[in-house]
């Protein structure tokens, strides 16, 4: 099941990524993940992914 979460939310990671589109609304899935995810690694890989990118978004949005 968690895994299956992840994926479902990394698709959505990766669209938003190629359109440059910003990924807030991962914030509340990484919360859900974490809650429910018995295999912490996922959570872990997948918090690391939001952290990645929302450091791009910031570093974009000061230039």
């Amino acid at each position: 099941m968690d895994k299956i979460i992840l994926n479902q939310y990394q698709s959505y990671y990766d669209i938003s990524e190629k359109k440059g589109a910003v990924v807030d609304f991962l914030v509340g899935k990484i919360n859900y993940i974490s809650k429910t995810s018995a295999n912490l690694e996922i959570y872990e890989e997948f918090s690391h992914l939001y952290e990645e990118k929302s450091n791009i978004l910031q570093k974009n949005c000061r230039e």
